[in-house]
C-alpha cells in the first residue's frame, strides 16, 4: 500500500519545482504589458537620443592598383634562350606582381606612412592629443584608417574622420605617401643592384681582357686563327651554360641582399645554381691550348653581353622617379556618416529592454509563486537578501 503522506509530500516537491509554461509567460506578458512597453519606449528613445548626439564620423575610399613586380632580368632579350633552357630563371624573370602589393600593405601600416598623414593633416590638434605627440596620433590614425586587400589585386584605402573633406583627403594622400616612399624604396634597391652589377661587370671587364690577351699572344706564337665550325659550335654551347650560371649567380646575389639568405627563392636559386655547376663539369674538356683559351675568351664575351645590358638597365632604374602606384577610384566627399549605425544603436538597446523588462517580470512573478507554493524557500530567499543588502550597506560605509 502506498503511504499517504509521501504521496502528498511527492505533491508538495512537484509544487515547489513548477516551471511557467508558454501559456503562462504570455500569461505574464499580459500582465506586465504597461511595464514591458514602459520600459521599451523609454530605452528605444533614449537609445536615439544618444545616437544623435554622439559624433558623427565619414569614411571615404580610394582604390589603388599595385605596378606588376618588375625583374632585374626582365625585359632583356639576350637572355630568352637562358630561360627556355632553365625554368626557375624563367619564372624569376617573369614577375606575379604580388610581392608589390603586400609590400604597399606594409608601406600603409608603417609608422613612415602615418606620421607623414599626421604631420599633412596637423592631426595631433584634431585629434586632441594632450602632449602633442606625432607618435599617439598616429596610433589614433592608424585606428581610423583601413587598408584592405581585394581579390583582384587592388589595394583599398578607406580613412574615417569627423570631417567629411578631410576624410576624403587623407584618403587620397595616402597614395601620395605610399608613391613617395615605394620611389626611395625602389631607388635604394636599384642603387644595390647597380653596386653589385657594376662591380660584377668590372670583374668581367677584366677577366676577358686578360683572355683576349693569352688568345692573342698564343695567336701570335702559333700562327693559328682560326678553327672548325663544329667546335665553334661545342663552345659557343658551353659559353651560354656559362653565361646561365653568371646570370644565375647574380640573381643569387641579388636576392639575398633582398630577401635574406634563408629565403626560399634563394634556396631555389642556390639550388639551381649547383645544377649549372654539376652540368658544367660534364663538358668535354677540348684538350687542345688554342681550344681552351678560345673558350675561355668565347664565355667571357658572352657574360659581357649580358651584364652590361643589366648593369645599365640597373642604373636606369636607379634614376627612375615616378609614381607607380595606379588609382582606380579617387576618394570622394562622403554625404552619410559611416559611424555611429544609429539604426542598429536604436534596434539593439530596443531588444535588450525587451528582453530584460520580460526577464524582471518573470522573476517577480516567479518569486510570487514560490511564496504560495514553497515558503520554506521563500523565506531562505528572504533572509539571503537580507544578507546582501547589509553585505552593500557595510561596503559603501566603509
Amino acid at each position: 500500500m502506498v503511504d499517504p503522506n509521501s504521496k502528498s509530500q511527492a505533491v508538495e516537491v512537484a509544487g515547489s519545482q513548477k516551471r511557467f509554461s508558454l501559456i503562462d509567460v504570455l500569461g505574464i506578458i499580459v500582465k506586465w504589458r504597461k511595464f514591458i512597453v514602459s520600459i521599451f519606449l523609454v530605452v528605444t528613445v533614449l537609445a536615439a537620443i544618444v545616437s544623435l548626439l554622439l559624433p558623427k564620423w565619414y569614411a571615404s575610399r580610394t582604390s589603388i592598383m599595385p605596378p606588376r613586380s618588375r625583374s632585374l632580368l626582365g625585359g632583356l632579350g639576350g637572355i630568352s634562350t637562358l630561360q627556355r633552357e632553365i625554368p626557375l630563371l624563367r619564372s624569376i624573370t617573369g614577375g606575379t606582381g604580388s610581392e608589390d602589393v603586400y609590400r604597399y600593405l606594409a608601406i600603409l601600416k608603417s609608422r613612415k606612412a602615418l606620421e607623414k598623414v599626421v604631420t599633412k593633416f596637423n592631426l595631433v590638434e584634431v585629434y586632441e592629443v594632450p602632449d602633442k605627440s606625432v607618435a599617439k596620433a598616429a596610433d589614433v590614425l592608424e585606428d581610423n584608417a583601413t587598408f584592405k586587400l581585394g581579390e583582384e589585386g587592388t589595394i583599398s584605402i578607406t580613412a574615417f574622420d569627423r570631417d567629411a573633406q578631410r576624410a576624403a583627403a587623407i584618403a587620397n594622400y595616402f597614395v601620395d605617401v605610399i608613391n613617395e616612399v615605394a620611389i626611395d624604396l625602389n631607388v635604394q634597391e636599384a642603387r644595390s643592384n647597380r653596386e653589385f652589377l657594376e662591380k660584377r661587370v668590372s670583374e668581367n671587364r677584366e677577366d676577358l681582357k686578360r683572355a683576349e690577351e693569352r688568345l692573342r699572344d698564343f695567336q701570335k706564337r702559333s700562327g693559328f686563327v682560326s678553327i672548325p665550325q663544329e667546335t665553334q659550335s661545342s663552345i659557343s654551347s658551353a659559353a651560354e651554360l656559362y653565361a646561365a650560371k653568371t646570370l644565375m649567380e647574380v640573381q643569387v646575389g641579388v636576392a639575398e641582399q633582398r630577401y635574406g639568405e634563408e629565403n626560399p627563392l634563394v634556396r631555389a636559386s642556390k639550388t639551381e645554381l649547383a645544377s649549372l655547376n654539376a652540368k658544367l663539369q660534364t663538358l668535354p674538356d677540348l684538350g687542345v691550348e688554342y681550344y681552351r683559351l678560345y673558350r675561355d675568351f668565347a664565355v667571357q664575351q658572352k657574360i659581357y653581353e649580358l651584364m652590361v645590358p643589366l648593369y645599365e638597365q640597373a642604373k636606369y632604374e636607379e634614376k627612375r622617379d615616378v609614381a607607380s602606384a595606379v588609382v582606380l577610384d579617387v576618394a570622394q566627399v562622403p554625404e552619410e556618416p559611416a559611424r555611429p549605425k544609429k539604426r542598429l544603436i536604436v534596434l539593439i538597446f530596443a531588444f535588450i529592454s525587451l528582453v530584460s523588462s520580460i526577464s524582471v517580470a518573470l522573476f517577480v512573478e516567479g518569486v510570487r509563486s514560490l511564496r504560495t507554493s514553497n515558503p520554506e524557500d521563500y523565506s531562505k530567499l528572504q533572509n539571503a537578501w537580507s544578507e546582501l543588502r547589509t553585505v552593500v550597506r557595510h561596503k559603501k560605509r566603509t
